[in-house]
Formats: structure tokens, sequence, C-alpha cells
């Protein structure tokens, strides 16, 4: 929201805030897909149900909302937009960016690339773990959750490292899968399998320390934003953003946890959110075009504009993406609750 909301923050000579969002989303949904396998192995069929019911049905349904808003607005969209935008298809360019219907729906046609992957490491894991059992007698679950860690950082690495040098520029798909930003989904995976490699006790000795390089990285970017050329990207946001996560995976297992009902009742919507708030902030920038605010106004906007696109999108989770993916879940016998994207 606050990156979304940026224009208002030039506006009164302050640097945008939330430039790591991306960065810090991909490596929290690589992290959270290797602590969901940790406890339980999973076929790759049963693993992209779940995920095509947690994502898919809220995100079509924001993508209607924004084409019916287009429609009485007097704008069409053509057909084969709108169904690249409904099955997760790049459209566009490198050189003029690519935007989906909703135009936050860009980073989902990443994670659904990486879901893919992911399911076919599962594939593999399944199968080297049985041929390991069959061989040994056993197959530990560390060794699980390598065989399934290695595959998705080789497959990742492989294809920004080789994609792009194999792929001409001019194809733009190639190029929007081979971006150096999906290695932020290796950091998250890493990150989880490093944690789960090392005593509690120490790791939460350098929760903190890791926290504190990862802030002071976060505000060199803010003085300085041009970071977006490949691996310094990478190196500046997406290490830290890594770096986070663990900390705060670690402080989780050491009992610090958030018990605010609103704090939880917010992470269970951020989905919703992520998905909503552009209708809320993009109404905020447009009244404030016309409007000679102060430094003090434009804060006060920016403060309401965040809060009411919480509002929008608790509502949006409450009324719709809950009760549908309940709903869905229960059709095919299992729960779907698992933590979304964003």
């Amino acid at each position: 929201m606050c990156f979304h909301l940026g224009i208002l923050f030039h506006r009164v000579g302050l640097p945008t805030f939330g430039l790591f969002g991306i960065d810090l989303f991909f490596v929290l949904s690589g992290f959270v897909m290797i602590e969901s396998t940790r406890n339980g192995r999973r076929s790759p069929r049963s693993f992209l149900a779940r995920r095509v019911i947690r994502v898919v049905p809220a995100y079509w349904l924001a993508t209607g909302l924004v084409l019916s808003y287009r429609g009485i607005s007097g704008h069409s969209t053509s057909i084969s937009a709108i169904l690249k935008a409904l099955f997760f298809i790049p459209t566009g360019s490198p050189e003029r960016g690519f935007v989906p219907v909703l135009q936050v729906g860009w980073t989902l046609n990443y994670e659904m690339a990486f879901y893919v992957l992911f399911a076919g490491a599962l594939g593999f894991a399944g199968w080297l773990t049985t041929r390991l059992t069959v061989a040994d007698g056993k197959a530990s679950s560390r060794t699980w959750i390598l065989a399934v860690a290695a595959p998705v950082v080789f497959g990742l690495v492989t294809a920004v490292v080789f994609g792009r040098m194999a792929t001409p520029p001019s194809n733009s798909l190639a190029a929007f899968f081979t971006d150096p930003l999906v290695l932020d989904f290796a950091l998250g995976v890493l990150a989880a399998v490093a944690i789960g490699r090392t005593d509690v006790e120490m790791a939460r000795r350098w929760a903190w320390p890791a926290s504190a390089v990862a802030a002071s990285s976060f505000l060199a970017v803010l003085c300085e934003p041009d970071y977006q050329e490949h691996l310094l990207r990478l190196a500046l946001i997406g290490v830290p953003c890594a770096l986070v996560v663990a900390a705060l995976a670690v402080m989780e297992r050491s009992g610090l946890r958030i018990r605010r009902p609103w704090l939880l009742g917010l992470g269970d919507a951020s989905y919703s959110i992520y998905l909503i708030h552009l209708f809320v902030t993009e109404r905020a920038i447009h009244w404030a075009k016309g409007s000679d605010l102060g430094f003090a106004a434009t804060i006060a906007l920016v403060g309401s504009a965040i809060a009411a696109s919480c509002l929008a999108g608790l509502i949006f989770h409450r009324a719709v993406e809950r009760p549908i993916t309940a709903w869905l879940g229960s059709k095919r016998g299992s729960d779907s609750r698992a933590p979304a994207s964003p």
C-alpha cells in the first residue's frame, strides 16, 4: 500500500516506503512452502489443488470488479487481456511493464509459476525418498525437505542464469519468468532449510543481529532507491528480507508470538487486502491531485487510505474470500486455509 501511495510521499519530500514489499512477499512465499511440507509429505496434485483453491477464486473475483468498473467507466478490455489475466499469463513487455487487468496480479503470475515448480519438486522428492526407503529402510524428514528444496533452488537459479542467456530479449514471456526477482523465492526456501537445521538457542542469539543488518539495508535503500538492477536488488533487498523472515520464525519458535486479535485478523485478511487495496489507494491519489494538501494533510490522507484499504480487505475476506475458500475446501475434503501468497 505504501508503495502505491508513493506519489503522495513524494509530494511532501519523503522517500517511497514499501519498496521491498514484493521481495518480502516472494521470500515469505518460498519460506512458507517449505515450512508447510515439513510435518508431512504432500503429493503434487494435492499441493496444487490447495494453492488454486486458496489463490484463484479471490483473484478472479477481484479481477471481475476491475472489469466491472472499467465497463461502467466506458473503458473496454480485450478478450485476450482478460484470458491472460485469468490464467496467469504475463502480458506486456520489459520496456512497458507487465500489467494485467488487476494491476497487482503480475506478482501472482510469478507465484503460480513457482507453485508449478514446487509441485514438480514434491514429485521428485517423493520419488527419491521412496527409492531411499527401499534401499535403506528409512528416509528422514530432513532428507525429504532437502529433496524438495534442492530442485526448487536449482530450477530458479538455472532459469535466471541460463534462461536469460539462451532466450532473446524480444521474448517477453521468457524475460518475465527469468527475471532475477524470482531468486527471492529461492532465498525463502534456503531460509526455511537453514532454520530447520539450526539449534534454536543459537538461532535466537543471531535473530536480533540479523534483523539489525536487514534494517540497515532497508534504510540504505530508502536513501538511494535505485536498486532495480539484477543482483543488486537481490543483495540489498532479497537477502535482508530472508534474514527478517528467518529471524521472525526463530522468535516465534522461542515463544514470541502475536496474540492481538486485530493483528491476527489483518494477517488472515492479508491476501484480500493485497487484492483490494488499489481500489482505495487510487481514489486517494486521484482526490489528492485536485487538492493543495500540506504535509500534515497528506500524511493524514495516507493513513486514512491505509486504514480504509485494510477495512475493505477485511470485508472482502470475511464476505467473499473465506466463505468461498472454505466451501471449495470442503468439496475436495481437505482444509485449504494454508497461508495465502502475500
